[in-house]
């Protein structure tokens, strides 16, 4: 089995035809807030609180680009390439170096849903975690309510695995989830 090799620079950059991926940084902090504070984006996502306010964004900027987190997680925001506006956040996390495997996860602005942004740059992220970081595995949970992450999912070629009922908490109701992933093998039969 090839050795897996941890490769974070703090000055990574990941380009797709329209979007620009690269860690936050304090000058985004109200950029980032303006993109996810809005409920629709909460409502998607575990752990986005709403309100979202400008000590949260600081927070978590300060939180992916501490090196300890940076040894499990890759946690970059999603900007337009023709005008760097921050439209959403796009990541590998629990990176498992051991079992080759990592989770996808990703959130956009709600005045860019639907246009494909999201699966541009979870393709994007995919290809990194297996050209770059030589993963076997990617796989990725959505809420069963939520087909639009679904089908993101499925675009960029991860297979549906099971439902999860009642697997986590989110605003003091059991949810469930769809747990989705993608080998390598898969993937690279996807490139061509």
């Amino acid at each position: 089995m090839a050795k897996l090799h941890i490769m974070y620079p703090m000055d990574i950059e990941l380009k797709t035809e329209r979007l620009i991926l690269k860690r936050p940084t304090r000058e985004d902090c109200r950029m980032l807030m303006m993109a996810i504070g809005d409920p629709k984006v909460a409502a998607t996502t575990l752990n986005v609180p709403h309100p979202y306010s400008l000590d949260d964004a600081v927070a978590w900027i300060e939180r992916v680009n501490d090196p300890e987190i940076q040894k499990t997680n890759l946690d970059l925001s999603i900007f337009l390439a023709d005008t760097g506006e921050l439209i959403g956040g796009v990541g590998l996390s629990s990176i498992n170096h051991k079992h080759h495997k990592a989770e996808l996860g990703y959130w956009l602005a709600v005045d860019h849903w639907n246009k494909g942004f999201a699966t541009e740059a979870a393709a994007r992220i995919i290809r990194y975690g297996f050209e770059e970081l030589n993963l076997e595995r990617i796989y990725a949970i959505c809420f069963s309510t939520n087909p639009a992450s679904a089908k993101v999912m499925e675009k960029i070629g991860m297979v549906y695995e099971c439902l999860a009922r009642h697997e986590f908490v989110k605003d003091g109701e059991f949810v469930d989830f769809h747990h989705y992933a993608i080998l390598r093998h898969d993937w690279k039969k996807l490139q061509g």
